[in-house]
């Protein structure tokens, strides 16, 4: 009796092991950048292989990929300009 325990508890540590790691592969709907006020990042490349993203600032959308583009964003001032696949598409406060 004692060894059918053992092995219920066994089978349901791994369930729960189980349950608990998908939580973490789930796929994500946004993807948010932080830069930290004590690091020097003067330039940020994001490169886009295939899904939609959009890109907002200011609560507004300033880019958007249907596909493969890369998106640079350049420290220029106090601004910060955007490029898709090397097209400027805006400097932004």
């Amino acid at each position: 009796m004692n060894k059918i325990k053992k092995i219920v508890k066994i089978y349901l540590l791994l369930l729960i092991v189980l349950i608990g790691l998908t939580s973490f592969f789930l796929p994500a709907e946004n993807m948010q950048i932080r830069v930290y006020a004590h690091l020097k990042v003067y330039a940020l490349q994001v490169n886009v292989n295939n899904g939609t993203y959009k890109i907002t600032g200011d609560a507004e959308m300033i880019g958007k990929s249907a596909g493969e583009a890369v998106f640079m964003m350049t420290l220029k001032g106090d601004s910060i300009q955007l490029k898709q696949n090397d097209v400027i598409k805006g400097t932004y406060i």
